[in-house]
């Protein structure tokens, strides 16, 4: 684990030396950024231990509670489709929130049971139709991975279903960068040492061996940079967060504990739809203000809005 250098390394304006040359500012603000860099990077490996117990231990059960109660709302409307109370616009209406409820839930949980009421209310087998969307979303995965994070993908297999493989595949990256990568500032710092340069020396250090070490440090930097940046992508994957949206390590944890507030709430909204849709007359009483939407984003809007509420949870039930 990196840490942030204990005594930072830096050129100090001396007395008769009234301003710094453009490669001593540079030097400066260099070893600056690359402290700052550290103690992110530390932050983000402290924090990342407490988020994944907090998902084992408190939000994965939640959303298998969830994920529960809306297959027995699946199958309380298919049970419900071959009642001859409901009109047939109804009965068209009823089997496509099956349809979408059924493919999100064997997406997040890899329930196959629910594969044959799916095809049930599709003209599509789910398998046929699972198979092209994944090959689309693996191509359009591993080129955001390459060209975000320069991580050549190969022939690598990932399975674009499951935001923690993609996760686990990103940071199995980012170790075997950081383990080829050496730290370069310590490697400097030592330099500095076995040279005996001391502070009055690193004062005077030549403008071309100044731009030596500017380069050494930069590179540093720019390492350290990447290493954040790909810790930062991988949990936007998980959030479902917009590729240069700002999270931090507090905002992380933050959006989680909410998540898991919001489960609580979404597990009583749906144990009392299934009561309530029990009764065939508040079943049409609803499905009479329900539109099937028209285009597929539209679509998963209004499902989401059925068993989800307004407001989204980032790390949920997609």
């Amino acid at each position: 684990m990196l840490t942030p250098t204990e005594t930072i390394v830096r050129i100090e304006e001396g007395h008769r030396q009234t301003r710094l040359s453009p490669a001593q500012k540079k030097f400066n603000a260099t070893i600056k950024k690359i402290d700052k860099q550290k103690q992110l990077l530390a932050i983000w490996q402290e924090t990342i231990p407490r988020y994944q117990q907090l998902v084992a231990e408190k939000f994965t059960p939640l959303r298998q509670a969830f994920g529960k109660h809306q297959a027995e709302m699946v199958h309380l409307l298919d049970g419900h489709h071959g009642d001859k109370r409901f009109t047939r616009h109804q009965k068209k209406k009823i089997g496509h929130l099956i349809r979408e409820l059924c493919a999100e839930l064997i997406n997040a949980h890899d329930w196959e049971d629910l594969k044959p009421v799916y095809n049930k209310y599709s003209e599509f087998d789910f398998d046929a139709e699972d198979q092209e969307a994944t090959a689309l979303a693996g191509d359009f995965i591993k080129s955001l991975l390459e060209y975000e994070l320069g991580i050549d993908m190969d022939d690598e297999d990932i399975d674009v279903n499951s935001p923690e493989k993609i996760a686990a595949f990103v940071q199995e990256k980012l170790e075997e960068r950081e383990r080829q990568a050496n730290d370069l500032l310590q490697l400097l710092e030592l330099q500095l040492a076995v040279e005996q340069i001391d502070q009055s020396k690193i004062n005077t250090i030549a403008e071309d061996r100044l731009k030596y070490y500017n380069k050494i440090l930069q590179g540093q930097l720019e390492q350290l940079m990447l290493e954040v940046e790909e810790i930062e992508f991988m949990f936007r994957q998980q959030a479902g967060l917009a590729p240069y949206d700002a999270l931090s390590p507090k905002r992380l944890l933050q959006l989680l504990h909410e998540d898991i507030e919001r489960l609580h709430e979404e597990i009583a909204r749906v144990q009392h739809d299934l009561i309530a849709f029990q009764d065939v007359d508040r079943l049409r009483g609803w499905l009479k203000e329900y539109r099937i939407p028209v285009g597929r984003g539209e679509m998963m809007g209004e499902v989401d809005k059925l068993f989800f509420g307004d407001d989204l949870p980032p790390f949920g039930f997609r």
